[in-house]
């Protein structure tokens, strides 16, 4: 079997990243941890410094428990109110992330679409991500290549004696047929 230099120029590559959206989602999260956390210690000093300084001045002595039952509560309040902000921020993210997508699928099926229907024209698409960008980059290859086809086609149609001008027909024949091997490049 002989081996093939294979052309990747417009193969599929997987991308799990895309920092323009993802870079600012993850800055996002981490500013919203480092404010929770900062909340979250300054209500932990509030209320114990509550805690104590309601029961530093008792007279009788102080069941434990009960100072351990506040406690928790506290912590309860301040993990809870941790919990459901980061909820919160993840479904925003989410919320995000999707719509984001989604746009970029509408972009992507659109010129799918077109070329499906083998509609070259001009695209006044302006890429929002890599994949919309590499289809753009092949419907650009695809129409060069068409209207490369055109112009071969025209030109045999101008040919006024196909017999006399058989060197002129082959010749663009052979244009035509590079045009449309699969190995050829624009």
């Amino acid at each position: 079997m002989s081996k093939q230099k294979l052309n990747f120029e417009f193969t599929r590559r997987t991308y799990y990243l895309d920092h323009s959206v993802q870079g600012i989602l993850i800055a996002a999260m981490i500013t919203i941890q480092l404010l929770l956390a900062v909340a979250g210690i300054i209500i932990f000093y509030y209320g114990i410094s509550d805690i104590l300084e309601a029961n530093m001045y008792s007279i009788h002595k102080v069941e434990m428990e009960q100072i351990y039952l506040q406690f928790v509560v506290l912590s309860a309040k301040v993990i809870g109110g941790y919990f459901i902000v980061n909820i919160l921020a993840v479904a925003v993210a989410n919320f995000i992330w999707i719509k984001y997508v989604i746009k970029v699928l509408a972009e992507f099926n659109c010129l799918v679409q077109k070329s499906a229907n083998l509609d070259y024209s001009p695209d006044e698409i302006e890429p929002s991500h890599l994949t919309v960008a590499s289809i753009l980059k092949l419907r650009k290859y695809e129409r060069d290549r068409w209207q490369s086809i055109s112009n071969r086609i025209v030109d045999l149609q101008q040919s006024k004696d196909i017999s006399t001008n058989s060197v002129q027909l082959l010749a663009l024949l052979k244009e035509l047929k590079l045009i449309l091997s699969p190995k050829h490049s624009a």
